[in-house]
């Protein structure tokens, strides 16, 4: 889920993700209907700096009725909003929305890798986001996983860096860096913070990941990443999931982030990157 508008996005920066969290949950039922909730968790300093920068806080700039009633379809045809609330936690804050659906044919939940990831992959060379789409029959569930297939035509190249595009990028860092440490440090940086130690900063405690959830549970599934609670019957299917802490575990790929060199990754690096899931090994069948 994208978060309408852009400014809120815009001010937070290329570098900024940190402690943010947001699960994207689909819950059909056995006739196509269903609900889908997606679950933010924004830290408190991540709200003051967004709130410091936008003029506004966030349920007054994209997280209110209106905005999040025109978001419904970025989800699919027909989609609905039911509800949202707010609740606060010990050092963050709970963003809830709740939509309902009548036909999961219908939904398309994508990848989203612009906010809150930690880098943007070229759309130019790359198209669309990933995307999971789904096709319902009586009892069946069918799920068509993104193609992150390197495409054949596609070729390795090194592109080379000109003395003053590196300066313009370092002369964008720096003010970058500044910007973060306005309205009270909130992330605690240094004033000569690297590139690489701002992103594993800002980069822990990030998460974000798509499930479906059957609470009646599955009588059969080739899903790679499933998992059934016993105490309660249901089943949980993860379709994509990404975590900053076990990006941050590789210093290669922190420093590429960090540099943004060759527009840091494309969408088919996803599935190698380290702290990603991503079920993309073909068609998924469920039966419930």
């Amino acid at each position: 889920m994208r978060l309408p508008p852009l400014l809120l996005i815009q001010a937070l920066l290329v570098f900024l993700t940190g402690c943010f969290q947001r699960e994207v949950r689909l819950i059909p039922n056995p006739d196509g209907s269903g609900i889908l909730e997606i679950r933010t968790v924004l830290s408190d300093a991540f709200l003051r700096y967004a709130e410091a920068h936008a003029g506004l806080p966030p349920d007054q700039i994209w997280f209110h009725k209106q905005a999040l009633v025109h978001a419904a379809s970025t989800f699919g045809k027909d989609v609905e909003y039911l509800e949202h609330r707010i609740e606060a936690e010990a050092g963050s804050t709970l963003f809830l929305v709740r939509y309902r659906f009548d036909r999961v044919s219908d939904i398309v939940l994508e990848v989203d890798l612009n906010a809150p990831f930690l880098f943007r992959p070229p759309t130019t060379s790359a198209g669309r986001p990933p995307q999971f789409r789904f096709e319902h029959e009586p009892g069946l569930l069918r799920i068509l996983p993104p193609d992150l297939t390197r495409p054949a035509s596609e070729s390795t190249h090194v592109r080379i860096e000109s003395a003053q595009v590196r300066r313009q990028r370092q002369e964008q860092f720096a003010r970058e860096r500044r910007n973060l440490m306005e309205r009270g440090n909130p992330f605690k940086l240094s004033p000569r913070a690297t590139p690489e130690e701002v992103v594993s900063r800002l980069a822990r405690d990030m998460h974000t990941e798509i499930r479906i959830l059957f609470p009646e549970g599955l009588q059969s599934g080739n899903a790679r990443f499933l998992s059934a609670d016993d105490a309660t019957g249901a089943t949980e299917i993860l379709l994509f999931s990404f975590s900053g802490d076990d990006f941050l575990e590789s210093a290669e790929h922190v420093k590429r982030l960090a540099e943004q060199r060759g527009g840091a990754f494309e969408w088919h690096d996803l599935p190698r990157l380290p702290g990603v899931q991503i079920d993309t090994g073909g068609e998924i069948l469920l039966r419930f």
